[in-house]
């Protein structure tokens, strides 16, 4: 039996991360410290750069609230359609 790859248990964790940002409202602070949300710094910083998810502004005792993009409900879309096929 294959064993998972560390890369697709990356990209599922990320996946995840999309899914609750598309199912919920996730706010997180952007001190290394206090990231938040059972989010990674990595996770976030790899999310933001791909264009996947926007930060918004800093909302107090609230954080930052965390907003899938056009690109990022595609790609959520996309891998949700392959696992049911």
């Amino acid at each position: 039996m294959n064993q998972p790859q560390p890369t697709d248990l990356l990209a599922v964790a990320r996946l995840a991360v999309l899914f609750r940002i598309a199912t919920e409202e996730i706010h997180v602070f952007r001190d290394p410290l206090h990231v938040g949300a059972g989010i990674t710094p990595g996770t976030l910083r790899h999310l933001t750069e791909t264009h996947l998810i926007t930060v918004g502004d800093h909302e107090p005792t609230r954080g930052h609230r965390l907003t899938l993009t056009d690109t990022g409900r595609d790609a959520l879309y996309a891998a949700i359609s392959t696992q049911e096929a």
